[in-house]
């Protein structure tokens, strides 16, 4: 089994650099997803065994354990105001949970749904839907109180990975195909197409907290970033050497981190470009990753897919928003 190692001594890093480091590795718990609140220190994690934990990442405790899905929940979304966890499972059941109690608060109707496993979730940045993306290249989109898909999109050999909200309130996703697709999550109509190069698709996609940049995860061992306003690239990251698979913001949106299975996770900035930090020892299948909120933590797994935490010094929390009101 290899050794994690994580490297943070690269040449011309400031001080104020991150830099990552192991802190708790928990045997026997082996994940498939994982996913953070936006805000605070809680997160999430689906299980082999189709159990998700609701878990604290100030002293690394589970706060619940979600029991009932029949599969593997590989979706996996807290709401922006962090009430809510929505989970999504192999057999295309889409749940959605009180993250105060644990207790299951609906089940979005299996009938009107996906045919096949859930990829992804996401929320709206208003609360109040949920867009999934299912292993049947369909994306759906539901209100959160219930009832059939408002909207559905068929990817038709697109290949749908990933999805979040833009700040604009259009529906992001990664596509196989191309890379990126921007559509109105009001109509399902496509409003934009952005191919990558000079290797075409991305295997998974990512939004920041804000919904202003994305990152799609590429089959060439890239990472780029774009700009959801103007789609243009604002950075891009070769450091694997083989397929990226999952990808993550930290909340303020200056970082990146990327899995691959080449085994490897790496941290880039999105300033320049430039890699800050590199674990080793990742899943061979690549490692989910999360960010908590307060922008403390990695969440992730292991190269034997056990969940695995490492600390983010300087923490990377998104800035705070200010509330005074004018006079």
């Amino acid at each position: 089994m290899l050794t994690s190692l994580v490297a943070t001594a690269i040449l011309g890093q400031s001080a104020s650099t991150p830099k990552v480091a192991p802190v708790k590795t928990f045997p026997g718990i082996r994940i498939v997803s994982a996913a953070a609140a936006t805000s605070g220190a809680k997160f999430a994690v689906g299980l082999e065994n189709g159990n998700v934990r609701i878990m604290n990442g100030t002293n690394y405790t589970t706060l619940f354990n979600l029991a009932g899905h029949p599969g593997p929940a590989y979706g996996l979304a807290f709401s922006p105001d962090g009430k809510l966890l929505a989970t999504g499972d192999e057999t295309g059941r889409i749940w959605i949970w009180n993250v105060a109690n644990g207790q299951k608060v609906r089940e979005l109707p299996r009938e009107k749904g996906h045919q096949r496993g859930i990829q992804s979730l996401t929320f709206s940045r208003d609360n109040k839907r949920i867009a999934s993306v299912g292993k049947d290249d369909v994306i759906h989109v539901w209100n959160v109180s219930g009832g059939n898909p408002t909207v559905s999109m068929k990817g038709m050999g697109a290949n749908f990975f990933g999805v979040g909200f833009a700040s604009t309130g259009g529906l992001v996703t990664g596509t196989l195909l191309e890379g990126m697709r921007i559509y109105n999550a009001g109509t399902g109509a496509l409003a934009s197409t952005v191919t990558m190069k000079p290797m075409a698709g991305a295997n998974n996609l990512s939004v920041n907290n804000a919904g202003t940049l994305a990152v799609t995860a590429g089959r060439d061992g890239s990472a780029v970033v774009y700009n959801l306003s103007t789609r243009a690239q604002a950075a891009k990251f070769k450091n694997h050497q083989d397929w990226v698979l999952y990808t993550a913001f930290t909340p303020n949106g200056k970082y990146v981190f990327t899995s691959s299975n080449d085994m490897t996770i790496s941290m880039g900035a999105v300033a320049n470009s430039q890699r800050v930090a590199t674990i080793t020892g990742a899943s061979m299948v690549g490692s989910p990753l999360a960010v908590t909120g307060d922008g403390k933590l990695l969440v992730t797994s292991d190269d034997g897919d056990n969940l695995k935490l490492y600390t983010i010094t300087p923490a990377q929390p998104a800035a705070a928003t200010s509330t005074r009101r004018r006079r």
